[in-house]
């Protein structure tokens, strides 16, 4: 669980679809989650802390692979 972030990143290096990425966690990070509302992002707000390691590594490596959106 630790190197996962970091694995997912080399493997999914690419800085347009981390910004996305971290534009989600950042949203999950900031508002409240209300468990008496059903909430289609249930799981994703679980892995909050995840989704944003996840989205920093995506766009450090993407950036050594100077890989933007797949161009």
């Amino acid at each position: 669980m630790v190197t996962f972030p970091f694995l997912f990143g080399m493997m999914f290096g690419d800085v347009g679809h981390g910004i996305l990425l971290l534009i989600l966690s950042i949203y999950l990070m900031v508002y409240d989650y209300n468990p008496a509302k059903p909430q289609s992002l249930d799981g994703a707000y679980k892995a909050r802390h995840l989704l944003l390691l996840m989205a920093i590594f995506a766009i450090f490596c993407g950036s050594m692979y100077n890989d933007y959106f797949g161009l």
